[in-house]
């Protein structure tokens, strides 16, 4: 989905036509607020947002969405931008910044990037929830055990640090993996690949 932000109706039209013919969803609106009330946004999505909107600057109505949680790629359009603007508005994470007019192919280009960026952040953060609910399977301990064994500390390196016997930890390591329904310790770091697990521990505790 594509949501396009611009208090010009023809520039509106103008995009709206050029993205369906593309192939793309679009919804229009004249203003963020409109964009803020209309709820959770699809994914994939981006959103092209004019930087001289009526009354406000696009780049404050950025942050706005960001203040909010929206964390959805944002592209900027703008004929008349300042450099500084631009500067904050890349601080922001704004994903491109288009000076109007742009030709088709640049819009598609951007478009394109955005959606990819959108299905990727979806992806991590669905990744992230199940490995999170799987993890609250484990008791405290296991947790622990889990989390050094991500580490690859050896049972007996397990045991040590938590004063019982390897027997003890060998039963908890089968338990974890039991748990997580994975048989083997690749499994286990494949699971945790590209996640800071020191923070994914941290917030289930």
């Amino acid at each position: 989905m594509v949501y396009v932000v611009d208090d010009d109706a023809s520039m509106r039209d103008a995009l709206t036509l050029s993205l369906r013919a593309a192939g793309h969803r679009v919804l229009a609106l004249a203003s963020p607020d409109g964009l803020l009330r209309h709820g959770p946004l699809d994914v994939p999505a981006v959103i092209l947002l004019d930087v001289r909107l009526d009354h406000q600057s696009g780049v404050d109505a950025h942050a706005r969405m960001q203040s909010l949680g929206l964390r959805t790629p944002v592209i900027y359009m703008s004929g008349e931008s300042r450099s500084d603007e631009i500067v904050r508005g890349f601080r922001q994470g704004a994903l491109d910044f288009l000076l109007k007019p742009f030709d088709t192919t640049e819009l598609l280009a951007a478009v394109h990037k955005g959606l990819a960026q959108d299905r990727a952040r979806q992806e991590r953060e669905s990744r992230a929830a199940r490995l999170h609910q799987r993890l609250a399977l484990l008791t405290p301990r296991e947790r622990e055990v889990c989390r050094l064994m991500v580490r690859g500390l050896p049972n007996r390196e397990i045991a040590a640090l938590h004063g019982t016997a390897p027997g003890t930890v060998k039963l908890q390591r089968a338990s974890v993996l039991e748990k997580l329904q994975i048989g083997a310790m690749s499994e286990l770091a494949a699971l945790f690949e590209g996640e800071d697990f020191d923070a994914v521990f941290a917030s289930l505790s």
